[in-house]
C-alpha cells in the first residue's frame, strides 16, 4: 500500500484563546474532509483532537488498513518534526 500522508495542521502562534467549537461544527468538519479525501485518494483517513480525545474518521471499514495508515501518519510525524 503506497502511503501519502497530508499534514493540515497549522502551527501559527495565536494570542487569543480560540473559541469553543460547538460539536456538530467538528463533525460537519470531518465529513467535508473525508468528502475530499474520497475525492482525491483512493482511501484515506481523518485524524483529530478534540479536548484531548483523538478522533478519527476513515473512508474504509477495514480496521486493518486503517492502523496501517496511522502507523504511516505516526512515522511520518517522527521523521519529520
Amino acid at each position: 500500500m503506497d502511503n501519502t500522508i497530508v499534514s493540515l495542521t497549522d502551527f501559527r502562534k495565536r494570542k487569543e484563546t480560540p473559541k469553543a467549537l460547538q460539536i456538530e461544527t467538528i463533525f460537519d468538519c470531518s465529513d467535508i474532509v473525508l468528502d475530499v479525501l474520497e475525492m482525491n485518494f483512493e482511501e484515506g483517513v481523518c485524524i483529530g483532537l478534540l479536548d484531548g480525545q483523538l478522533q478519527v474518521s476513515s473512508t474504509m471499514d477495514d480496521v486493518d488498513s486503517i492502523i496501517q495508515l496511522l502507523e504511516a501518519a505516526l512515522d511520518s510525524v517522527r521523521n519529520e518534526y
